[in-house]
């Protein structure tokens, strides 16, 4: 007998090549006119992401840009949600790998919640308040294929030091309103983010097929997507530009 489980939805996806370019009017006929971008320092400077700033631009939407080094920690998610509600934004895009993509969610919350209020207070096993529902619209445009932060409902942060810690922040809420996948983006990277990425997602295909938790479902997904990425990896390693 199959066992009970069930499946978190995620939200829109759209998949293509060029479809990054597709953002700035997606935003504008949402009625957005200022957003705020959270980025990974490795795509900010690269050709696709300041034509979406100049994008942008002509389609008369402001923006403030969140530069993102490493992961998320609680004093870079409440100085970047400090940016976003003294810039009245409207809604958030994360563009980048898991750790611009988390910090994208945890600002899109926070800026929903009392100026005193520190991200800390919600985050699992160290917080004292419920992780609130209500967060900024989210847009997420993944330019790695190892996290998979765009279609969870949890941003993972940490704290370094003597009382560090690396917890999440979670509510099925979480999930972006619209993924963006444009594998032009993923090009540029260099070849050992290609491979700790590529080596991140057949984990978390393993792990998935392999839980005690696997139903029918997970399997159908896990176990040809673990092929795809034996074949695939090795040829993007080669440079192949595939």
């Amino acid at each position: 007998m199959i066992p009970q489980f069930s499946i978190s939805a995620t939200g829109n996806l759209l998949f293509g090549e060029g479809t990054f370019s597709l953002l700035p009017a997606e935003l504008r006929e949402r009625g957005y006119q200022r957003v705020a971008i959270s980025v990974g320092g490795g795509i900010l400077p690269s050709e696709q992401f300041q034509r979406f700033l100049k994008s942008l631009h002509s389609e008369e939407i402001s923006s403030i840009v969140i530069e993102v080094e490493g992961e998320p920690s609680v004093t870079s998610v409440d100085n970047a949600t400090r940016r976003v509600k003294d810039g009245e934004c409207e809604v958030i895009v994360g563009v980048g790998g898991g750790s611009a993509l988390d910090t994208a969610k945890a600002v899109a919350v926070m800026a929903k919640q009392g100026d005193q209020l520190s991200v800390k207070r919600f985050l699992e096993g160290v917080g004292d308040l419920s992780p609130p529902s209500i967060r900024l619209p989210l847009y997420a445009v993944p330019t790695t294929a190892g996290t998979g932060s765009e279609a969870t409902k949890n941003a993972v942060i940490s704290q370094v030091g003597k009382d560090g810690f690396k917890k999440s922040l979670r509510h099925d809420n979480y999930i972006p309103d619209l993924v963006i996948i444009d594998p032009l983006l993923a090009l540029s990277a260099p070849r050992a983010v290609t491979a700790a990425s590529g080596l991140d997602a057949l984990t978390q295909l393993l792990e998935a097929f392999t839980s005690v938790k696997a139903n029918p479902f997970i399997d159908s997904l896990a176990l040809p997507a673990m092929a795809m990425i034996g074949n695939a990896l090795p040829r993007l390693l080669d440079g192949e530009g595939d």
